[in-house]
């Protein structure tokens, strides 16, 4: 959509669903009794209380993250979902928190930014990673012992091949809705032009508590964007560039017999 301002200000007003990611998490934890699927109910953490889980790659190494949640004996699915909510949380890379109107074994989980944000709002948000049980034959990961203890099966991953018990992790990606105001026009917003929501669109686009002011809810490098790198996150750019660093470049005629010139504006 365009709306024109005036003969030199020009506004692009640009919407998708690509903004604010996050994930809901649901774990789903199931006991095998007498051949039938039961809830989950955590058997024992004598030799250990231990539940670890990959959590994607680590952002600065591209090393495997691996997480660990604390159990205690009888814990279920609610638990469980619990206590890896509480480790992901924990993690530079990550904020984790409850969403208890869908379930008490649901989490959300977002990926934190530089600065003092806690969401990345941009569509350059990568994507959250799903979690992935770790269960060694020798234990030495996960100790808690998740098989029923109604078999004699100490080990979790026998009890696990032989389907005594199974832990399910569903992952479900959610895209925000973003709402850009690009200045295409040769002249500086006002420093009031700003997005806000009326009474009837605000109970589903929230743009924020604050009063509009021209930076309610504007991506800011480093906070509720990635940082702008010139290498590796050039596109950074495209959302934080203020107008006064958008250049109109240079003309320069391209040969001594060639008397058009070529005009480069960079920046957009």
């Amino acid at each position: 959509m365009l709306i024109l301002i005036s003969t030199n200000q020009t506004i692009w007003i640009i919407a998708a669903r690509d903004g604010n990611k996050s994930s809901i998490i649901t774990v789903t934890y199931t006991n095998s009794t007498l051949g039938n699927a039961t809830a989950g109910v955590v058997s024992a953490v004598g030799g250990g209380t231990a539940l670890v889980f990959q959590m994607g790659t680590d952002d600065g190494t591209g090393l495997a993250k691996y997480l660990t949640a604390t159990l205690a004996a009888g814990d279920t699915s609610d638990d469980i979902a619990d206590a890896m909510m509480t480790a992901i949380n924990a993690d530079q890379d990550y904020a984790a928190t409850t969403l208890t109107s869908s379930g008490s074994n649901v989490f959300k989980v977002v990926r934190r930014v530089s600065g003092t944000a806690t969401t990345d709002m941009s569509p350059l948000a990568l994507a959250v990673a799903t979690p992935s049980l770790v269960i060694d034959a020798a234990q030495t990961s996960t100790t808690a012992t998740l098989t029923p203890s109604a078999y004699n099966v100490s080990s979790n991953l026998a009890g696990k091949n032989s389907s005594l018990w199974n832990i399910t992790i569903g992952k479900l990606d959610k895209n925000g809705l973003r709402v850009s105001l690009k200045n295409v026009g040769s002249l500086a917003f006002p420093s009031a032009v700003t997005l806000t929501g009326d009474t009837a669109s605000n109970t589903a686009i929230t743009t924020g508590a604050a009063a509009p002011n021209g930076e309610n809810g504007l991506l800011v490098d480093g906070v509720s964007i990635a940082s702008y790198n010139a290498t590796t996150d050039p596109n950074v750019a495209n959302y934080v560039t203020a107008f006064s660093e958008v250049s109109a470049g240079t003309t320069t005629t391209t040969t001594a017999a060639v008397t058009a010139v070529n005009l480069i504006r960079t920046g957009w």
